[in-house]
């Protein structure tokens, strides 16, 4: 896996919800269009108009046996909170495969996971998306092209993450 290929798509449950969920449609949403004010466009026969959002993806591949992952908990928390509304979804993927339904509910609740956890075949997730190694975490621009890999903890993971999210808003 390296940067600038089309990523990889995956599909699995969203943990706290349990419906289905695809990294495709995340990456790519259908919305009502708004106008400069922030109210919905109608169309000339008085229906909604919509549009193709693409949004900016992080993927932070986690297990809960992995400290540095939990460790980063808070801080995606953070971004996650400080991109609300704008075109930019954070999702855990969880590569723990003796993690089951009850155990990661606990985990969300005790850690205050307040982003989407996707649950996938940890095995397909794992194969392709390369991880060797945990914290792995993965961009994905617009374009739905990878844009930036990180393995292993990063202290300032914060300040980089934020970089580059707004650089690729930019363009």
């Amino acid at each position: 896996m390296r940067v600038d290929i089309r990523a990889p798509n995956l599909s699995g449950f969203d943990a706290a919800t349990v419906s289905r969920l695809n990294l495709y449609r995340v990456l790519t949403e259908m919305r009502f269009k708004r106008d400069s004010q922030g109210g919905l466009v109608t169309k000339a026969n008085g229906k909604y108009a919509s549009e193709f959002v693409h949004n900016v993806t992080v993927l932070n591949f986690f297990a809960r046996t992995c400290i540095p992952c939990l460790r980063e908990i808070p801080t995606f928390n953070h971004i996650a909170e400080s991109y609300r509304g704008q075109r930019v979804k954070i999702l855990y993927v969880n590569v723990d495969p003796d993690l089951d339904e009850e155990q990661m509910n606990r985990l969300i609740q005790k850690y205050k996971i307040n982003i989407p956890v996707l649950l996938p075949s940890q095995a397909e997730a794992i194969r392709k998306y390369d991880v060797k190694a945990l914290p792995r975490l993965v961009v994905i621009g617009q374009d739905k092209r990878i844009a930036l890999i990180l393995t292993g903890f990063k202290e300032d993971l914060e300040q980089t993450l934020t970089l580059l999210i707004d650089q690729i808003l930019k363009k």
